[in-house]
């Protein structure tokens, strides 16, 4: 629904989530590459390091 929605289609859209086994898996990647959506995850399975870049995007 998102994707659908989206007003900006020309611009680049970032996902950025954690390491969840959700975000990481196969189906869901390609996804995000058909759909030309640039995947930005946290650099390791804390979830406490994803309130890092989340506080960032909120910035801006």
């Amino acid at each position: 629904m998102a994707l659908k929605n989206r007003k900006y289609k020309d611009k680049q859209l970032i996902h950025h989530s954690d390491r969840g086994i959700q975000y990481c898996c196969h189906d869901y990647q390609k996804r995000l590459q058909k759909s030309r959506v640039l995947c930005s995850m946290t650099e390791s399975y804390d979830q406490y390091t994803n309130a890092v870049a989340e506080r960032v995007n909120g910035i801006f």
